[in-house]
């Protein structure tokens, strides 16, 4: 038999290695892969040790709540500056009800557009009116005003007064001296009125107003009760005298007064005011 495989070598053909695979359905021949180096896995000793790990977490605490903190402390300041310029446009809007001669729901024309602030609800205030002063006053809610979440009326604290009324030197019982000025500090728990009264919107401040709960609305307004904050106003207004005090016709009303309102959270972290000029009638804050 001749040699096969020498004649094949010596024309530069090898005969076919042994096959590991034959595609039938294809009917291709699949030569088998070149031996693989076996990869072997690399047991590494490296690792977190406990200490290690809480360490890394301590840390990532205190990122995490210095991040807290501050967005806390940027939420409280946005939302001071919110309830600031939200009461300051329902005091204008206030006298601008007045000037305007804007009537009530009723059809009644009012007299006084007030706000009370009762600082036995610090998270909110009440725009009201009177009508019907020249026969039987009537008080009346408009809308009450809700703060914010988590801000309030400022409680007093040594440094200031939730709410203060500044005037000028006048013969008035009601107010204690303060250097050149006489001070009326409200109250945590007191209560103050701002009206504005038509037809120009001559702004009235008191430094209480009784009665303290009215009950249901409209509620009438007594006369010649000296007792009755809201009749101080009309009173004060009108040049009719306080008999309780003899003293005509300031009481506890004022129009040559300045009253300052402070805002703050419930964490006293910050904290802004607004200022009524009863002379003026402007509205500042800062």
């Amino acid at each position: 038999m001749p040699n096969t495989k020498y004649k094949l070598s010596s024309k530069g053909l090898y005969p076919a290695p042994l096959f590991t695979n034959i595609n039938r359905k294809e009917g291709k021949i699949v030569t088998p892969n070149k031996a693989t180096p076996q990869i072997q896995s690399v047991k590494s000793g490296a690792g977190f040790t406990l200490i290690e790990l809480m360490t890394v977490i301590v840390i990532m605490v205190i990122l995490a709540s210095a991040m807290i903190i501050n967005l806390a402390g940027q939420r409280a300041g946005r939302d001071v500056r919110i309830a600031q310029n939200q009461l300051v446009s329902y005091i204008r809007q206030a006298q601008s009800y007045t000037l305007s001669a804007r009537t009530l729901p009723g059809g009644q024309l009012a007299q006084y557009y007030v706000l009370r602030f009762d600082l036995s609800k610090p998270t909110q205030y009440t725009l009201e009116a009177i009508y019907n002063v020249s026969t039987s006053p009537q008080l009346t809610d408009i809308q009450t005003i809700n703060l914010p979440s988590n801000i309030q009326i400022a409680t007093i604290t040594p440094a200031t007064y939730p709410i203060a009324i500044n005037r000028l030197p006048a013969n008035d019982t009601f107010y204690t001296s303060s250097g050149s000025t006489l001070s009326q500090p409200i109250a945590a728990n007191g209560c103050a009125l701002i009206a504005f009264a038509a037809p120009f919107g001559k702004v009235i401040f008191n430094g209480e107003c009784n009665p303290s709960n009215p009950g249901s609305m409209p509620y009438t307004i007594p006369s010649s009760d000296d007792s009755n904050d809201y009749e101080k106003i009309i009173n004060f207004q009108t040049n009719v005298p306080c008999a309780s005090l003899n003293n005509p016709p300031t009481c506890s009303a004022s129009t040559d007064s300045i009253m300052t309102i402070t805002l703050t959270d419930t964490g006293h972290t910050v904290s802004k005011t607004v200022t009524v000029n009863a002379v003026t009638g402007s509205v500042t804050f800062n």
